[in-house]
């Protein structure tokens, strides 16, 4: 049993259209998929005996049938790993592709830079307190899960409470006083302003290389971000973009007061789904320690990294 796919760089539905008449000429339907993610889309089937050698030979006569232009790379064969009895290997990877994992247990030192050279996740207290670290990495991050150890255990309990957030700080802006700035500001209420580009007549001035991203939910943004570099740039989509910029910063949370009460001493989180986390974001580990004696807080994060070295 062998699988078929075909993709293409760009969506175009004339190229779909006839990609879709090959396939629902030499497979049931019952056998076809259509997949997308981002700008990728294509088709997939599973066949095997006549309909395999049928699909080769169509595969050879008219590869060139769904063609556009640049745009299309045409009908392509999926090698898949197989297991002895046909079955194909499907593997899990919920990194983008090209990007490393990478554990751990310290955030980055920006200048020079220097990979897990920066603060310790870990805390330590000699009694009833509260305390917070923040970690920093110099990429984009993807992150997955991670770990908190608390010992001894004999002096945590349920009271005992971490949180996990992102500090997204404030965009950097300057007033230039003559009205010739890159950006404006649009009051939203309670002293919490968004920034809007401008083109030569705006009142504030912001550097695209300090600005902080912030991710909208309802893609209401003015800015793009390249999830790759962390590049911002001005998108072609105004007020329907990914990204906005605020001129206050923002705390948002993971993880929201966990007790630290496991017998184990051990808070363990497993998550497919990943978050991205902009390399101008920090991470912050905060602990609320109410139980008597002293006791320590270490952790590691599981990140997916483009370049971790």
């Amino acid at each position: 049993m062998d699988i078929f796919q075909v993709s293409y760089a760009n969506y175009k539905d004339q190229v779909m259209r006839k990609a879709l008449q090959i396939f629902h000429a030499i497979a049931p339907a019952d056998a076809l998929t259509v997949y997308g993610c981002g700008n990728e889309y294509g088709l997939a089937c599973t066949i095997s005996g006549a309909d395999k050698q049928d699909f080769e030979a169509t595969l050879q006569d008219r590869s060139t049938a769904v063609q556009d232009g640049s745009e299309a790379q045409g009908l392509a064969r999926n090698e898949a790993s197989t297991e002895r009895d046909g079955r194909t290997i499907v593997a899990v990877a919920p990194n983008p592709a090209g990007w490393k994992s990478y554990y751990a247990g310290a955030g980055d030192q920006l200048s020079p830079r220097i990979v897990g050279g920066g603060q310790r996740i870990r805390l330590s207290f000699t009694g009833p307190d509260t305390k917070s670290v923040e970690v920093q990495f110099s990429e984009p991050s993807e992150l997955h899960d991670g770990q908190a150890s608390y010992m001894p255990v004999a002096n945590w309990g349920l009271d005992d409470l971490l949180d996990f957030s992102a500090i997204l700080p404030a965009s950097p802006c300057a007033a230039n006083g003559t009205n010739t700035g890159n950006a404006n500001k649009v009051a939203l209420g309670g002293g919490l302003s968004m920034l809007v580009p401008a083109f030569g007549d705006g009142a504030w001035d912001i550097d695209l290389a300090t600005v902080v991203p912030v991710p909208s939910s309802t893609y209401s943004g003015y800015f793009d971000v390249d999830h790759d570099t962390g590049a911002v740039a001005v998108s072609v989509k105004p007020g329907a973009a990914e990204m906005a910029l605020f001129d206050l910063p923002f705390e948002v949370y993971f993880a929201r007061k966990i007790p630290l009460g496991n017998s184990l001493g051990l808070f363990d989180v497993d998550a497919y789904k990943t978050q991205w986390v902009s390399e101008r974001w920090k991470l912050k580990i905060s602990v609320v320690k109410a139980s008597a004696g002293a006791g320590d807080v270490a952790g590691w994060l599981l990140a997916y990294r483009k370049n971790p070295q």
